[in-house]
């Protein structure tokens, strides 16, 4: 794909300082494989929507290629016209936005018929066949008590589903889906991704979707390219992204991590010893690193454990005293300090430890992760 795209959207201006306008995304190569639910995770301003409206056709990139099912839908070069760019109206995708764009006159039952009803002749079902499909449709919603109803009497989840429901019933190729539940109270939000995804199983339709929350994107997607300042840092499954983070930015943005910089003392079967302000750390790794480099080990609060200090003592046990906690129910959150360091840890209920009380923090060799230094 290589796909870029200039934040004015005009690849020949020059600044006024004579330089070229920054990019919003640079590079950007993505397969998505069919019946894949294909998540686009970053924070605001990475290039994730504008890698989504490029696809749909609603942003001309500067220079790259997209294609669908081996056919192309736009293919262009930096400085010239491009070669191909599919009208967004030829391109057999289906879209939902932050905004759910309902059609506050028509019913229920019409905004899904809508996008039938203006098909082009040539393939344009018959009415009979748009009654039975928008029917079929409402059922798989849930919505099909309020076919007759006006649409903007849904709740917001209701309206979440009649404009998934919309989006789908042409039986598009490709369903985009832009932070379609932002809009939504946190508990419907978490309900609905359930939802969302077995919809998007039992339907088999490939979805590429557009998300900042680490959480949805998780419990979502089947992989995950996660993106910062234009470029994608990291593609792969839900647990590879977090558990094998490829960055420091990857491991900091997906879920919470602790972070103790070091040098490379010894690299030998598999494991690395790490020199830090805290002491040697021996880490488990299949990183490709070289004595004397400078690396970073990343770990995960769930995979520290506590005990009280003294209580037992070894290589990677460092010793510190508990300055925060907060109770979550099913767990408890901590703040250790550890010389000039905090780290956050999370255990279960069964141990309690209290704010001032002098701990030791010991950290797994296969849970502590190796990152490259930037």
């Amino acid at each position: 794909m290589n796909l870029s795209k200039r934040y004015d959207g005009d690849s020949g201006a020059l600044s006024k300082k004579g330089d070229a306008p920054p990019f919003a995304i640079r590079g950007v190569d993505l397969e998505v494989e069919e019946g894949d639910f294909f998540t686009l995770l970053g924070p605001s301003g990475c290039g994730k929507s504008t890698t989504l409206r490029s696809i749909a056709g609603l942003e001309t990139p500067t220079s790259g290629a997209i294609s669908l099912a081996g056919s192309a839908l736009f293919e262009g070069q930096e400085g010239h016209l491009p070669r191909v760019n599919v009208p967004v109206n030829r391109r057999a995708l289906g879209m939902v936005f932050q905004s759910y764009a309902i059609w506050p006159h028509m019913s229920v039952f019409d905004n899904v018929a809508f996008p039938l009803q203006v098909m082009a002749r040539a393939v344009r079902p018959s009415k009979a066949e748009i009654t039975r499909r928008v029917d079929r449709m409402l059922e798989t919603m849930e919505l099909s008590r309020f076919a007759d109803r006006p649409a903007t009497m849904l709740s917001g989840g209701q309206q979440q589903r009649l404009a998934l429901g919309r989006a789908i019933v042409t039986e598009p190729d490709l369903l985009l889906l832009d932070e379609p539940l932002s809009n939504l109270d946190a508990k419907l939000r978490e309900s609905l991704r359930f939802e969302l995804r077995r919809l998007q199983r039992e339907l088999g339709i490939t979805t590429v979707y557009v998300t900042h929350d680490q959480a949805e994107a998780l419990a979502l997607s089947s992989k995950i390219a996660v993106m910062s300042e234009g470029k994608v840092e990291q593609i792969g499954t839900p647990r590879e992204i977090y558990t094998e983070p490829a960055s420091k930015f990857v491991a900091n943005f997906i879920g919470t991590a602790n972070f103790i910089e070091g040098r490379v003392l010894s690299v030998a079967n598999g494991f690395v010893i790490l020199e830090t302000c805290h002491g040697q750390l021996e880490i488990n790794t299949s990183a490709d690193i070289a004595v004397g480099s400078a690396a970073i080990a990343s770990l995960r609060p769930e995979s520290l454990e506590i005990t009280p200090r003294g209580h037992i003592s070894g290589k990677n046990f460092l010793d510190g005293v508990i300055v925060g906690r907060a109770y979550q129910g099913d767990s408890i959150d901590y703040i250790i300090r550890v010389g000039d360091d905090e780290l956050k840890a999370r255990t279960s209920t069964e141990a309690s430890f209290a704010r001032g009380e002098d701990v030791s923090v010991f950290l797994a060799e296969s849970k502590a992760k190796l990152v490259p230094v930037a």
